[in-house]
């Protein structure tokens, strides 16, 4: 389903039996579930329509190279504005233009307990199928807010109180534990944040390395930084 179909019909598919199964945990709204004739006997749902496609009918709405048999016409359901608190932590991705990358850091924004992903305007429309599949259902856990102003919600954020910190990927200080009342900013995987939305944050914090490389990718270092962030969480429920 091509992007200017899913923002058209305000929805977009989601394949898979783990994206799927993340889909009804979460209560999800599902349009329908598109299934392929040899999975008929596994993937009957009882109360929302179900088609029956043939494997053919099947492969060409698959993204996958060897599909599951497995999907759901999934509605768009995104709040159009984030809610602040500062009993929250915030991640805010700025023009990220990858969706395997931008699946995966919902994944791991899932895996630390971040729930509130605020992403800007020119990224990759986080419905997109491999945004949906990298982020092997995370995406139906989470409050994303999509096509942000992200110096806009910089400032509402800091007008909560909300510690705002910036990443680089040259300068900065290494990232530390930090209680709620949190956001964290990435930025586009070629350029990083621009000077002038760091600018705007409180502090800006850098992984440092002994390696050599240039730079850790996207995903990478969005793990580092956030388990980082939320290692304090860890020792405090052992």
């Amino acid at each position: 389903m091509d992007g200017k179909y899913r923002h058209r019909e305000q929805a977009f598919l989601a394949e898979g039996e783990k994206v799927v199964a993340q889909l009804l945990a979460a209560h999800w709204p599902v349009e329908c579930f598109l299934v392929r004739e040899d999975r008929a006997d596994t993937w009957l749902p009882k109360e929302t329509p179900c088609y029956i496609l043939k494997p053919k009918e099947f492969q060409k709405l698959s993204q996958d190279k060897e599909p599951e048999g497995i999907m759901a016409v999934a509605k768009r359901y995104f709040p159009t504005e984030m809610e602040i608190s500062r009993q929250e932590r915030y991640l805010l991705l700025h023009e990220i233009s990858n969706p395997n990358n931008l699946g995966a850091i919902l994944r791991t924004a899932h895996w630390f307990g971040l729930y509130n992903i605020i992403v800007s305007d020119n990224s990759v429309d986080i419905t997109h199928p491999k945004v949906v599949r990298a982020s092997m259902g995370s995406l139906f856990h989470l409050k994303v807010a999509e096509k942000q102003d992200i110096s806009v919600m910089i400032h509402k954020l800091r007008a909560q109180g909300i510690r705002t910190i910036a990443t680089d990927a040259a300068s900065g200080k290494p990232p530390e534990s930090v209680a709620p009342g949190v956001a964290i900013l990435f930025g586009n995987e070629t350029h990083g944040l621009p000077e002038a939305v760091k600018s705007l944050c409180d502090e800006c914090w850098h992984i440092p390395g002994t390696g050599g490389i240039g730079s850790l990718s996207l995903p990478q270092a969005v793990a580092i930084v956030l388990y980082e962030l939320t290692r304090r969480d860890f020792h405090e429920t052992r």
